[in-house]
């Protein structure tokens, strides 16, 4: 489920060191979704909720908490 979208290519900065967001999330937001039972990630500069995802994910539940609250786009590339 897209959530929204925080700034493009190289991120603004806003107050407290969080990437600005185009549709008003931050980083800061995101990382406050870092549960199981409450998990969103960033790829591509798009907020995705994938809390349920955990339980169907091929590689188990521990990769995606690696990534639980933070930007995957990397990760995710080299796949």
């Amino acid at each position: 489920v897209l959530k929204g979208r925080w700034g493009g290519g190289a991120p603004a900065v806003a107050a407290g060191g969080a990437a600005a967001a185009s549709s008003g999330l931050t980083m800061d937001e995101v990382a406050k979704h870092n549960t199981e039972s409450d998990l969103w990630v960033v790829l591509h500069g798009r907020a995705y909720d994938v809390t349920k995802w955990t339980q169907v994910h091929p590689g188990g539940v521990a990769p995606m908490m690696a990534f639980a609250g933070k930007d995957c786009t990397d990760e995710w590339v080299c796949i």
